[in-house]
């Protein structure tokens, strides 16, 4: 048998076996087939004279007919579902071989040994179908081929959301949702997303009405977090009970931070911190931190927890011994939190069944993402019972928060305090009217805070 012949009858048998092709099928590669072994095995053009189920060439270069930089990799498509997941293909190159930059974000795919190609595909929430290719290049020339992927997509396993996050947020929440009654996306820029969402879901064993919302912060290119004072005044932060400190609605300090601050950078939204001392001293219950100056350095207990930003950029989560013994200079941006939701991608959040509304903060395991969450609670003298939304638990809080990336998380300040604020347009004066407050506070009017957290575009690092 010849070397060709040999070659070509491993490889068919191996296909058909697997079920990729059926005889029928496999014949109909033809031409290009033979001619893609004869290049692999080294034949000549006699060694392929006996193939009579092979039909030759039409022109007089078997290699002129297939391009000087095309090898084809014979394969079905690998089809997925919209789970995604993992697959491998085996790849019959005698030579040695590799991938090139994988340019979809939503697969990757790796080498595992000398024949086997693996394939890995997220899940799809991009609500639609869709398809790529892996190309492999043979390293001994300039050949390359592809191999088809397909992902189906099927909108039934989102349970009504319309939306890319909405269906994060329902897919990985472990069973929150029941069904979505409205959701909404939009940027504030290319790395500040936000998600809007009203469901029906579990609430402490009952179907409930749920509203929350969320911004999704990358922190690249200038995007970043600012934490916001009354007035944009350290000044205003008092370190004991014997002063008071002042206090001003997220909105009004947002406003004050653009206003003070133009020329180094647009405030883009914001949220509430730090739980305070209010109706007396509105003394901050844990430790803050403003470009690196420290503006009150004390917690009320030893219950509070931080979340920072550190100089190098990253976001971090830290348990009070942690902060303790951290070397403060590396501190840019601090305010403080209660109850910790995440730790190292774990639920940690305790199991009361107490539903107010909520402010929390989740960080992804790298650092370089915060997602910033309000949920919305029962208003005060609500008259029609008929809720917007009832308000979380911290499990319910953990469980948003992992399902969207994070790896850490730390409730906030809550009930009245919990706003959620975005700015209307670049182009309006800063003033609090140029911000919007998107959830609905519970007191039916924004609540004046000590403290808020501000995402941020950097002018300068753009």
């Amino acid at each position: 048998m010849s070397k060709l012949k040999a070659h070509r009858k491993t490889i068919f048998s191996g296909y058909v076996a697997s079920g990729l092709f059926s005889s029928k099928q496999f014949h109909k590669v033809g031409a290009r087939f033979s001619i893609l072994l004869a290049l692999l095995c080294g034949c000549d053009k006699g060694s392929m004279a006996g193939l009579a189920d092979f039909q030759k060439p039409a022109c007089a270069s078997e290699l002129g007919c297939m391009g000087e930089e095309e090898l084809l990799v014979t394969h079905a498509p690998l089809s997925f579902d919209t789970h995604g997941g993992m697959q491998t293909v085996s790849i019959h190159l005698l030579g040695d071989w590799q991938i090139e930059p994988v340019s979809y974000a939503w697969m990757t795919a790796a080498r595992t040994d000398a024949s086997t190609l693996t394939v890995t595909v997220d899940t799809n929430y991009s609500g639609v179908a869709r398809e790529g290719e892996i190309i492999l290049q043979e390293l001994a020339g300039n050949k390359k081929g592809a191999v088809p992927i397909a992902q189906a997509f099927d909108n039934a396993l989102f349970l009504g959301a319309t939306t890319e996050m909405g269906r994060r947020l329902v897919y990985n929440s472990d069973g929150l949702v029941s069904a979505v009654t409205a959701d909404k996306q939009y940027a504030l820029h290319e790395r500040v997303l936000v998600l809007e969402i009203s469901y029906n879901g579990d609430v402490n064993g009952e179907n409930q009405p749920v509203s929350l919302f969320l911004a999704d912060v990358t922190l690249e290119g200038g995007t970043t977090l600012r934490m916001t004072t009354a007035h944009d005044e350290d000044s205003s932060i008092k370190r004991t009970d014997a002063e008071t400190t002042d206090i001003q609605t997220v909105r009004e300090q947002l406003a004050a931070m653009q206003n003070k601050r133009s020329s180094q950078l647009d405030v883009l939204a914001g949220v509430n911190a730090d739980f305070f001392e209010i109706g007396k001293s509105n003394l901050l219950r844990g430790v803050m931190y403003r470009e690196g100056l420290c503006l009150k350095d004390t917690f009320v207990d030893t219950s509070r927890r931080v979340f920072a930003l550190t100089k190098d950029g990253k976001a971090h989560i830290l348990q009070q011994p942690q902060y303790n013994a951290m070397d403060k200079s590396h501190l840019w941006e601090a305010v403080s939190g209660f109850a910790l939701l995440l730790s190292d991608g774990k639920m940690v959040a305790g199991h009361s069944k107490d539903i107010p509304p909520r402010t929390a903060v989740g960080v992804s395991r790298e650092g370089n993402r915060v997602f910033l969450l309000v949920v919305d609670g029962a208003l005060v003298n609500n008259k029609d019972k008929e809720e917007h939304s009832v308000g979380a638990t911290y499990f319910m809080l953990a469980k948003m928060l992992l399902a969207m990336g994070a790896h850490e998380a730390l409730n906030l300040d809550g009930g009245g305090s919990s706003t959620f604020a975005v700015k209307k347009s670049t182009d309006m004066p800063s003033t609090a009217d140029s911000f919007e407050t998107r959830n609905r506070p519970s007191g039916g009017a924004e609540r004046a805070v000590a403290n808020g957290i501000a995402i941020v575009q950097l002018k300068n690092e753009e």
